[in-house]
């Protein structure tokens, strides 16, 4: 099996990413009604296939979107962008039905500011989503009959962000292995002397610190309509309502990693989103129609109202162990103070949520000359304890995770850039306490290109 690429399939797959942003959906989730909406992963494919973790991660050729301290490490420049698709069948006790979405999970350009010590990000993501649709029968104290209820909402908010990583100590190692002490021990053999200094930023070239700086955008929009079905003698009531942000928003990172001698990593990361509040217009208008559709009056009406929304304060750690290039285990824990979420416009009564995340990628024998031997090989598994609690149940989502890293051939020649597949399948809700469950597969895609752009070539 063999992947190839040309600038011409390169140029189809960035072109269409445009059309992909505005084609989003999340499976019908009526549980997106709330707060924001559902909130996003905000990884890559090839984190998305270990457990959703990565918060540790760094390399010197992939983009950490988790953690902006990863950046730090960037010695090459490396475009991402990945694409999803979900299969998914929502139920309760008695009803069910199935659901089909696709849509863009991100698009990232990384590239090294400082070799060895500085880097930077920038691309766009969603933030959050809302897609439901869905009604009821009641049958109010009157003598108007029944009446269906139904609710539609859809919409999202969007990220675009600039992410710069520094490790203050990252070019020591570099300078020394080019400095004459260290030429001069070299030719003497004398390796104790160079121990001795490699003992004093082998354990500190490691850190980095990292500062993302996002702009979130986008609209939510919400309707509820009220229609008499046994009278054609009442009006129906119709209220629309939109929502929408537009405001930055800060976060921060920080990652420690270090390599024994027998060349095994461990690290962590930490990342910190400081509570916020963004700015938030409001739009609203609430009509009475005939049965037959026709406007009747207005009993509503609110225009560009300003406000705001507070993004509460949230943070995630993770740890590293691994062998670079051969395999790794990460692991997350995350939280986020959503019982403080405070909303000019949006629903409230929210609960604080955390997640657990896991995963292992293994690369059997990266140096070999069959192909599948270098394919990176990952599973993982995700619990999440979302921030709503209805009918006194907590709605959870948790899955397992598989994912596959296909390294790109050009000429018979293997290249850094690779082909990420991902898979998760997972729950969401629950029916019982007249909740509702989703069930769904969901496929990711995802390409990185890595390229030598900002260096000057000595031989063409």
């Amino acid at each position: 099996m063999k992947f190839y690429f040309s600038k011409n399939s390169l140029f189809v797959f960035f072109s269409i990413c445009p059309a992909l942003i505005s084609a989003q959906g999340n499976s019908n989730s009526p549980y997106s009604r709330f707060g924001i909406g559902n909130l996003q992963f905000q990884g890559t494919v090839s984190q998305s296939g270990m457990g959703r973790s990565g918060v540790a991660a760094w390399s010197t050729d992939r983009i950490n979107i988790l953690n902006s301290a990863a950046m730090a490490f960037d010695t090459i420049t490396t475009i991402e962008a990945g694409i999803n698709a979900e299969v998914s069948k929502v139920k309760s006790v008695s009803l069910s039905q199935s659901a089909n979405n696709a849509g863009l999970s991100y698009f990232s350009l990384g590239f090294p500011v400082y070799k060895h010590s500085a880097g930077m990000s920038i691309g766009a993501a969603p933030y959050s989503l809302m897609d439901f649709n869905a009604s009821e029968i009641s049958y109010p104290d009157c003598d108007c009959g029944s009446t269906r209820n139904t609710f539609t909402g859809e919409g999202g908010i969007n990220r675009f962000y600039m992410a710069l990583g520094y490790a203050p100590f990252g070019k020591k190692a570099a300078s020394f292995y080019t400095s004459e002490n260290y030429s001069r021990w070299l030719s003497e053999n004398d390796s104790a002397a160079i121990e001795n200094d490699v003992k004093k930023f082998r354990f500190i070239e490691g850190f980095s610190i990292g500062i993302n700086a996002s702009w979130l955008f986008g609209t939510l929009d919400y309707s509820r309509k009220v229609d008499f079905i046994d009278s054609t003698n009442f009006l129906s009531s119709v209220k629309t309502t939109s929502s929408t942000i537009g405001d930055i928003y800060l976060s921060a990172g920080m990652q420690y990693h270090f390599t024994t001698r027998n060349g095994i990593t461990a690290g962590i990361g930490i990342s910190v989103f400081p509570e916020s509040a963004v700015k938030s217009t409001f739009n609203s208008l609430w009509v009475n129609r005939t049965f037959g559709g026709a406007l009747r009056d207005t009993v509503e009406e609110v225009t560009d109202l300003k406000g705001s929304t507070v993004i509460p304060l949230g943070y995630a750690g993770g740890i590293l162990v691994g062998k670079q290039g051969q395999w790794r285990f990460t692991a997350d824990y995350s939280t986020q103070q959503w019982s403080r979420f405070q909303s000019d416009f949006f629903n409230g009564n929210l609960k604080d949520n955390y997640s657990i995340n896991a995963g292992l990628e293994i690369i059997p024998k990266p140096k070999s000359l069959n192909y599948f031997g270098k394919v990176s090989y990952r599973t993982g598994f995700y619990y999440h304890s979302s921030a709503l609690q209805l009918n006194q149940t907590v709605i959870k989502d948790y899955g397992i995770s598989f994912g596959f890293g296909l390294p790109v051939i050009k000429k018979d020649r293997v290249q850094r850039s690779m082909i990420q597949l991902g898979i998760e399948a997972g729950r969401s809700g629950t029916t019982k306490n007249n909740l509702v469950q989703q069930d769904y597969i969901r496929f990711h895609l995802g390409i990185v290109l890595n390229e030598f752009w900002f260096f000057k070539r000595h031989y063409e």
